[in-house]
């Protein structure tokens, strides 16, 4: 994961240690590992920056999630998770700013971020773990994706988050991705079905179904001009590079 700015570059791994890079110099400036008993039990799964990159946020295999200060002292602390997590998200609307964290325990939670601290999450609740998640690029929405074939949509509204829509593949949901435009759109999910499916965010409808030959993984979606580019990852060792114009038939 990158830093806001670019200049830091966030890896971590199977051994449970992250480190931050200085993406110029290539050096290492930080080896977060532990802060007393403060570590990851197993692999980290997800790494992201806060959004002034001040901290670092890991989620784990062992079931937690490691709020990490870097700069001039390392210290960490503890959000509980009771499930392996899956992946971690910052975003800010007018409700203030997120950290949104998702655990094969079922659950999304949203953090109220205050720039140092992370408490008193909102639990959003699926029937299978949750895989992937994403914002937004306004902020206001939040998608996830679950094992329980479907893609759940979820929206700031009257300062809560409420589920708006559900969108269902015939097997588990492995990745969504929002388009980048300024009200993310359109969605992308991928599923064990052998499909991605792309979808129009306010009417539910499925704008397209993409085959492939086994499970697929990984999907990526951004807009151009008046198509959708994708990028696809499946179990069937390949990468697929996809053209969509959303207002014509596929």
């Amino acid at each position: 994961a990158f830093n806001a700015d670019g200049s830091r570059l966030a890896t971590a791994g199977m051994n449970g240690i992250a480190h931050v890079w200085a993406v110029a110099s290539g050096e290492n400036v930080a080896r977060l590992e532990r802060d007393g008993s403060v570590r990851h039990i197993g692999a980290i799964n997800c790494i992201t920056f806060s959004p002034d990159g001040s901290h670092l946020i890991t989620g784990g295999q062992g079931g937690n999630v490691i709020v990490w200060t870097f700069d001039d002292e390392q210290s960490g602390y503890v959000l509980e998770q009771t499930g392996a997590v899956s992946a971690v998200a910052f975003t800010s609307n007018n409700g203030g700013q997120w950290l949104a964290t998702a655990s094969h325990d079922h659950t999304v939670r949203i953090w109220p971020w205050d720039g140092e601290r992370a408490d008193y999450p909102v639990m959003l609740h699926h029937r299978g773990a949750v895989r992937s998640l994403t914002f937004s690029a306004d902020g206001l929405s939040l998608a996830s994706a679950s094992d329980d074939k479907a893609t759940a949509v979820w929206s700031w509204k009257d300062d809560k988050w409420r589920k708006v829509a559900t969108l269902r593949h015939k097997a588990a949901v492995n990745g969504v991705s929002c388009s980048s435009d300024e009200v993310g759109q359109w969605l992308a999910t991928a599923s064990d079905d052998h499909s991605v499916q792309v979808w129009d965010v306010t009417s539910g409808r499925s704008l397209a179904l993409l085959p492939h030959q086994d499970a697929v993984n990984v999907v990526a979606i951004r807009p151009y001009a008046d198509e959708l580019w994708l990028a696809t990852a499946s179990a069937d060792r390949q990468t697929w590079l996809w053209q969509i114009n959303p207002g014509q038939p596929l």
